[in-house]
């Protein structure tokens, strides 16, 4: 059957990252964004069984296909429950950020509040609870790869400006990353993947202690 594999999908007009972690066939679905048709024929041509869904946070632009995909596939969708609100207003932040339409409103079937892990074929998808950006959002770690949704990018970090946003959570969770991932290749929301090196650490932790030189 061979290892788990990482891949992912950039979709819709906020190129969100959509993850697959896969093992053999089975795959976890991680934030199905716009475009439900792309992602459906991307799992249709790598012939996944689709084991569920998970959720890093529940903004508009990344929960967009989740209740369509949880139809079509029978499976269940998983998330923070501190995000509750946040999937329920995600169509009026769609409409306030210039999307066009509205999107069915996922229900969601399980919480992972309490959750460490999760299993893919005899690995394990651990679960991080890293606040900040949404009072709910989640890392989802895999080996040595981690999965932080919108948490921070390759040269800025996650808006706090959105409802539910804290500037104070927002760093915890950062230095809580930068201190207990390196190495680790970081998979963000939107734009491309890279490594957590050392450069990478102390550029983190300089600018989170207002240290810019």
């Amino acid at each position: 059957m061979g290892d788990f594999e990482i891949k992912y999908k950039t979709v819709g007009k906020w190129k969100v990252n959509v993850y697959f972690l896969s093992y053999g066939n089975d795959v976890w679905v991680l934030d199905p964004g716009d475009e439900f048709e792309v992602l459906d024929r991307f799992i249709e041509e790598c012939k996944y069984n689709v084991l569920g869904i998970l959720l890093t946070h529940g903004h508009f632009d990344h929960i967009s296909s989740a209740e369509k995909m949880k139809q079509k596939y029978g499976v269940k969708i998983f998330m923070h429950s501190k995000d509750k609100r946040v999937v329920r207003q995600a169509n009026l932040f769609r409409k306030l950020a210039g999307g066009v339409g509205t999107h069915i409103t996922p229900t969601i079937d399980g919480f992972l509040d309490e959750e460490e892990s999760l299993f893919l074929g005899n690995k394990k998808i651990k679960i991080y609870h890293t606040p900040g950006h949404s009072p709910g959002s989640i890392c989802f770690g895999l080996g040595k790869n981690l999965i932080v949704g919108d948490l921070f990018f390759w040269n800025e970090f996650g808006r706090t400006d959105l409802p539910g946003g804290s500037e104070e959570e927002l760093k915890s969770s950062l230095r809580f990353i930068a201190n207990e991932f390196m190495s680790y290749t970081i998979y963000p929301g939107h734009g491309a993947p890279f490594v957590l090196n050392k450069e990478r650490k102390e550029l983190i932790l300089n600018k989170l202690s207002g240290n810019t030189n």
